[in-house]
């Protein structure tokens, strides 16, 4: 509480993002960085750091362990995009010793986010009356709106063929033709998922890690399609085996 009193009571504590900084490795331009490019002092209160601190340590876990869960079960089903990751993982080692920021095989990440959201749906308040373009409609102060993440990302306008694993959908000539909001895996605005950056590089390197050490195989026991718990929160499937083969070592 002392900490959290302090960082809500300290004038210098601001949020900046910076027009270079790449807020969007797990998709494209990224709709928050056009939120955040104005936005050049925030101050948080006690309530909101808190509800912050225990957003990243409670949400944090399973929602990443999913992710990487789903990851590895996709590359299993398909070894043709499992074999070409893994090539480019080693090619990264050999020549960057792991700092590439720019590797292919973060498209992966970014599709399996887009199947699998980390929750199903997002609501946010209207705080003001809101008129919905030239619709007619207007949305007054107090409203509601849920967005539909799963739905959204599944919606064969933005997403041709949407059931496919496809993650060249997520090259730089594939996002620019998509409006940034329909893919909302982490939310966007102000109020978006504030361990975003923390969980993609959890994300990243695990799932690095696994590629570049084991060759992921489905078996007998692997359930395709993937079964899932019901539910209206986080997206969680039901435990699906797949065979594991230790690689030849990497040189990293």
């Amino acid at each position: 509480m002392d900490t959290a009193k302090e960082l809500s009571e300290d004038p210098n504590s601001e949020f900046k993002e910076k027009d270079n900084e790449d807020i969007a490795v797990y998709g494209g331009v990224s709709a928050d960085h056009q939120v955040f490019k104005n936005v050049s002092k925030k101050h948080l209160s006690v309530t909101e750091v808190i509800a912050q601190c225990i957003t990243f340590f409670f949400a944090g876990y399973e929602s990443v362990s999913t992710a990487l869960s789903m990851a590895t079960y996709m590359l299993a089903l398909h070894p043709d995009v499992q074999e070409k990751v893994h090539a480019d993982l080693v090619k990264i080692v050999e020549e960057n010793n792991m700092e590439s920021r720019d590797a292919k095989y973060w498209k992966i990440i970014s599709e399996t986010l887009r199947l699998f959201p980390p929750i199903l749906r997002t609501e946010r308040q209207a705080v003001s009356d809101y008129k919905l373009g030239d619709t007619g409609i207007t949305l007054p102060k107090g409203t509601v709106i849920t967005v539909p993440i799963y739905a959204m990302h599944r919606d064969p306008e933005f997403f041709p063929d949407p059931e496919k694993f496809d993650p060249d959908r997520f090259s730089p000539e594939e996002r620019s033709k998509r409006d940034p909001y329909a893919y909302l895996p982490f939310g966007a605005g102000p109020r978006n998922c504030v361990a975003m950056r923390f969980a993609l590089v959890e994300i990243k390197v695990c799932l690095a890690y696994v590629i570049l050490h084991f060759k992921i195989k489905r078996c007998p026991e692997t359930k395709v399609p993937m079964e899932y718990f019901r539910g209206v929160g986080l997206c969680n499937l039901k435990m699906s085996l797949l065979r594991w083969r230790k690689r030849g070592k990497p040189s990293c």
